[in-house]
Parts: C-alpha cells; sequence; structure tokens
C-alpha cells in the first residue's frame, strides 16, 4: 500500500487520475527491498527485469570514468524511479546506488508493460516524468558548465529544496539532504576542496543552513538570486511551488518564473 500511494503521489503531480486508473496502481506487486548505504542497486551492464521507485532515502545515477573518477548524473529522492529507462532499454548504461539506507519498491516490467498497455494515461504520466528527468540532466549540464561554483551549489540546493517538497507533499523551508562532501563534489564537477569553500561561503551570506544532513533557507529571494535559478525545468504543477518560510507559504517560483 505504503508503495503505490507514494507511486500515486507523484503521478498526480504529472497526470489528473481517475479512480479506476488509481485502482490499478494499487494492484500492481511491489516486492519491498532494503538496501543499506553504499549498496549497488542496479550496475552497468545489468539487463533487469524489473524497476523501482524510491520509499525512503536517497539514490545517485552515475557513471565512471575509465580511471575510476565518479559523476553522479542524477540525484534521485523518494517518490522517484531510477531506472524506468531499463524497461526500454534493456541494457544498463549506468550505476544506481544507494546514497543512505533506502527502503525500495520493485515491480516487474512485464507488469509495468501490461499496465501502460491497459491505461494509456499512466503510460503517458510515466513517459512525461522520463522526459522531466531528462530536463533535469540538461539543467545540470549548465549548471556544471557555465556556472561559478558558489551558484552551482546555491542552484543545487534550490532544486532539491522544490524535488524534495513536492514528492513529500509538505511546505517547508527545511530538507533532508544527507551527502558527503564527496557526493557533492561528484554532482556538482568541483573538487572536495572546492566544495569546502564554496559551502563555507555559501554558509557566510547567512542564506541557508546545512548541518548533519539538514538544510534550512533562511533567504530564499537571495539564494535564488546566487543560483540564477528558475523552476520552469522541473515542469511542476504551481502548488508544488510553495514552501513554508517564518510561518507563511512562499511561492518557490522567481517573479516571472513559472
Amino acid at each position: 500500500m505504503i508503495a503505490s500511494e507514494r507511486m500515486l503521489s507523484k503521478l498526480d503531480l504529472l497526470v489528473e487520475l481517475t479512480d479506476k486508473e488509481r485502482t490499478a496502481v494499487q494492484a500492481l506487486p511491489f516486492r519491498i527491498s532494503r538496501q543499506p548505504a553504499k549498496a549497488d542497486i542496479v550496475r552497468e551492464g545489468d539487463w533487469p527485469s524489473s524497476s523501482f521507485i524510491i520509499l525512503e532515502g536517497f539514490v545517485a545515477t552515475s557513471k565512471n570514468t575509465g580511471e575510476g573518477a565518479r559523476a553522479i548524473t542524477a540525484l534521485h529522492v523518494p517518490g522517484d524511479m531510477p531506472d524506468l529507462m531499463s524497461l526500454h532499454l534493456p541494457e544498463m548504461d549506468c550505476d544506481v546506488r544507494a546514497i543512505t539506507n533506502c527502503v525500495l519498491a520493485f515491480v516487474e516490467h512485464d507488469q509495468l508493460r501490461t499496465l501502460c498497455r491497459e491505461y494509456p494515461r499512466l503510460l503517458h504520466g510515466l513517459w512525461k516524468g522520463t522526459l522531466i528527468e531528462a530536463a533535469v540532466y540538461r539543467e545540470s549540464v549548465v549548471n556544471i558548465g557555465h556556472r561559478s561554483a558558489l551558484a552551482r551549489l546555491a542552484h543545487f540546493f534550490c532544486e532539491m529544496m522544490i524535488r524534495t517538497n513536492a514528492n513529500q507533499r509538505k511546505a517547508r523551508a527545511h530538507f533532508p539532504l544527507p551527502l558527503t562532501q564527496t557526493d557533492l563534489a561528484d554532482i556538482t564537477g568541483m573538487s572536495t576542496v572546492h566544495v569546502n569553500r564554496s559551502l563555507q561561503s555559501l554558509r557566510a551570506t547567512n542564506a541557508i543552513s546545512y548541518d548533519q544532513g539538514q538544510v534550512i533557507i533562511h533567504r530564499w529571494e537571495e539564494l535564488l538570486s546566487m543560483a540564477d535559478f528558475n523552476p520552469a525545468y522541473l515542469h511542476l504543477p504551481e502548488e508544488a511551488l510553495t514552501i513554508g518560510t517564518d510561518g507563511h507559504l512562499k511561492s518557490l517560483a522567481p517573479k516571472g518564473g513559472a
């Protein structure tokens, strides 16, 4: 039940579902799996027969160079389906690894194919989610290649604020982000030394606090400005772009944004 509700919560951000479609998702035979931090969930070269949705924890998609350097190409939060592409691309071209202790819900590809064949709107929702992941990836290319170190981190924090709020269906000005500085370096394309210095600079602005895996946003508008951030690429409904700040609801979108 928890797995289907998590999947429905994500789909609700993407399409409007009928009662019949909701019932079909609730009938999916999910298999629950607990994975420890740093566990390989799917590896490059694997041929998965199922896909999973994250119920708890953080998961990373990554690629390694021949010399062993790692690039985290996507960070996934509860509600995401990181390996949905394996439904149509049989051989994995990347690694999918648990960043933290995770609870995952697997569903067989045959079950997903039947669901998509019988309920085209669910197919549309899953496809739309995959397209949004591609949009997030495009934005990350711009972030790494054309923003300063401080702006890269600020942009990443803005994005994670919105995504964790949207998937958790909560309006809040804080969120968990239990990443090491090595993780942040692999996400932003910086060295760990550069990440450390940039975090210190970001904290010095008093726009955020980041301690013990928790981020608290103090000055949202200032963080948006530093990050050159516009959430349009996340393609979320307006109601998902709101947080609680100082006891008041406030739009996450910058003025003139989506």
